[in-house]
């Protein structure tokens, strides 16, 4: 992998950490959140939320869809047939991941946010307080990735 991809796969990802790192300061007050704050969101705390969910889910994509790999590549642990829990598996096993059931945890989190669910303030509570400590965790993992592609790109001695 080439200097100037990984450069871009570092800058795409200093976006969406920068992005949900926002969402994530911003909304701190209102967690945990319940029904009844639900229901009573403001305009803003709702937006708010919408960008948190959105950044969340992108990143998340974002991650599974390249830099895990390029980070896979990177220490010489890729392979086309590899599944996505064969991926955890080695990022678990390198200390990029604590538990390669997290992110799996967190692909089924992202599923259920792109979903609405209008006149159920009780999901939409109960996934919005998955997503407020999965979201740390998610850039705990991008942390991890990003520390390792920054200290060696592959094919540099």
């Amino acid at each position: 992998m080439n200097k100037n991809t990984i450069k871009s796969l570092i800058d795409i990802s200093r976006i969406h950490e920068s992005h949900l790192l926002y969402a994530l300061n911003n909304l701190a007050d209102l967690f945990p959140i319940t029904e009844e704050k639900v229901a009573r969101l403001t305009k803003e705390e709702f937006i708010l939320l919408d960008f948190l969910i959105n950044r969340f889910c992108r990143l998340q994509d974002f991650m599974g869809s390249s830099l895990i790999d390029a980070v896979l590549i990177q220490i010489n642990e890729f392979s086309d047939d590899l599944t996505m829990i064969d991926k955890m598996n080695k990022l678990e096993k390198f200390h990029f991941i604590k538990d390669a059931r997290l992110w799996q945890q967190m692909r089924k989190l992202r599923n259920h946010l792109i979903h609405e669910y209008p006149g159920h303030p009780e999901l939409i509570a109960k996934f919005l307080n998955q997503a407020y400590p999965l979201s740390f965790e998610l850039l705990e993992v991008l942390t991890n990735l990003l520390n390792s592609l920054e200290r060696k790109p592959s094919g540099e001695a």
